[in-house]
């Protein structure tokens, strides 16, 4: 039973200690930033009434 908790536990510990060493690799993401279009919305007048209750 101790062997089984051991192997438990070592590998538990691998696995953490690999997803720190991965969690702290360089992004190498895409920084590819453009400008988005300003958006127009026409047809609406400058007030709008909503009845609320």
């Amino acid at each position: 039973m101790k062997q089984i908790l051991y192997r438990i536990k070592s590998l538990f510990l691998l696995v953490a200690i690999a997803g720190g060493i991965s969690a702290c690799a360089d992004d190498k993401g895409n920084y590819n930033y453009h400008d988005i279009p300003e958006v127009k919305i026409e047809g609406i007048g400058n007030s709008i009434t909503a009845l609320a209750y």
